[in-house]
């Protein structure tokens, strides 16, 4: 009861603060159809503790946008005129009696097809710090497994196995529904995938809700949703070494000749391995 009102509380906040928002909110496309997954994460190797989330993909005519239900809502409420109270409330909510929000790990927004067709453009965070890169689509040479079937959210699915950034993945796909996208950065198939998992299991993405959809807009935030922060340009490789050392202490952002940032750590290593290991 108490986040159910807490909630309504939040959502008349962010009908208030609209306008700021409309400001910070570049429309990209609108969305033909909508996909909701279940998101199983593992958060510490080390303990073998797994997190959920659950993640959403919007699919326009010409881009697509994958994202976080909370990582969403996390942004929001940071945009919320009000010194960050809405959000603090939120987040700290949590405790022993209530698991139900969390604060996510899985903070990555990938729009595919963005700035242009053969680009992908990825929002993440290390820490506190809102990275903005661009990168070509990573191609992944699917291989169809003949002669597997399985159902998945009423639709017939076929099997296939690639790799990509160091992760093998089985997906399932649905040649039903014409779209080749998927959850993260998998795509490329003849069908949307509505089941993927990696082989040592540290993720997996599980469909569970199918949607057309032509009223949902696809929008990319113009600016951080860190209130005094702004966007940190950087490029992939330099973005997963600053995640590298996401357990560690930050000094100060560290400026290189190539006009991209890096952030300086004590080199304490991580337990939680990002997706992507190379």
């Amino acid at each position: 009861m108490k986040r159910m009102q807490l909630l309504g509380t939040l959502i008349l906040l962010i009908g208030i603060n609209a306008n700021s928002y409309s400001q910070k909110m570049k429309k990209l496309d609108k969305s033909v159809f909508h996909c909701k997954y279940l998101m199983t994460f593992k958060n510490d190797s080390i303990k073998n503790t797994f997190m959920k989330d659950t993640v959403y993909l919007d699919i326009g005519k010409n881009i697509t946008k994958y994202y976080s239900k909370y990582s969403a809502l996390y942004d929001s409420l940071r945009l919320i005129n009000d010194k960050g109270r809405a959000f603090n409330k939120f987040f700290n909510l949590k405790s022993d009696k209530d698991t139900s929000v969390e604060k996510p790990l899985n903070r990555a927004t990938v729009f595919t097809h963005y700035p242009t067709y053969e680009y992908e453009t990825i929002i993440d965070y290390v820490g506190n710090f809102q990275f903005i890169y661009q990168e070509k689509h990573s191609k992944i040479n699917w291989k169809i497994i003949e002669g597997q079937s399985k159902m998945i959210c009423g639709y017939n699915c076929e099997k296939a196995v690639g790799e990509i950034y160091g992760r093998e993945f089985t997906v399932w796909f649905a040649p039903e529904l014409k779209y080749t996208s998927g959850p993260w950065k998998l795509k490329g198939l003849p069908g949307l995938i509505l089941l993927a998992y990696d082989t040592d299991k540290d993720y997996k993405f599980e469909a569970f809700y199918l949607k057309k959809n032509k009223r949902r807009k696809i929008y990319l935030f113009t600016e951080s949703t860190n209130i005094d922060r702004n966007y940190i340009k950087t490029s992939r490789e330099i973005f997963l070494s600053n995640w590298n050392g996401i357990t560690g202490r930050w000094y100060n952002l560290i400026k290189e000749d190539t006009g991209f940032y890096r952030i300086k750590y004590d080199g304490v290593l991580p337990v939680y391995r990002n997706i992507e290991l190379k």
